[in-house]
């Protein structure tokens, strides 16, 4: 087999049944533990790129993994939990998983839920999130043609 990839599932020191390069499961751990490990800079500067090839979901449970993975990280959750782009989820999801989380209870996050909820029911061409797409382009509305954004032409969600 080229590589070992077509050989049977073996585990370390080639114990049978464990993971190998066949096994999708073990590739997603592998890059768990390699995600758990970063710093809060990295974590953060990961989830707010707009390159990240992931649905919000995944990148919601993938920061709350990695503050609970380490308890001290709880310092920097609002920080962290901002990053991902939560009008971008599907609204089931943010409000059976995401609102109702114990790290959304902050003021800061229950603000941001709130935001998410309120641009939600916008019409798509109302929004002001960027969609994740890479290679996407996106141009945020302007002022004069959405009169919910600031006169500045940034793109914002209103904080409550």
């Amino acid at each position: 087999a080229a590589a070992g990839l077509d050989a049977p599932d073996e585990g370390p020191a080639g114990e049978a049944g464990g993971p190998s390069l066949n096994d999708d499961a073990a590739g997603r751990h592998a890059a768990a533990r390699g995600f758990a490990a970063l710093t809060p800079a990295l974590v953060e500067e990961v989830l707010g790129d707009d390159r990240l090839n992931a649905d919000e979901a995944v990148a919601f449970r993938a920061a709350v993994a990695w503050l609970e993975a380490d308890p001290p990280r709880s310092e920097v959750a609002d920080a962290v939990l901002g990053r991902v782009r939560l009008p971008l989820v599907d609204p089931v999801f943010l409000a059976d998983v995401v609102e109702p989380h114990a790290l959304m209870a902050t003021d800061e996050n229950r603000a941001r839920v709130h935001a998410a909820f309120r641009e939600l029911a916008l019409p798509a061409e109302r929004r002001v999130t960027p969609p994740r797409t890479p290679g996407a382009s996106w141009t945020p509305p302007r002022a004069e043609e959405n009169p919910f954004l600031p006169a500045d032409d940034t793109p914002r969600l209103q904080e409550v």
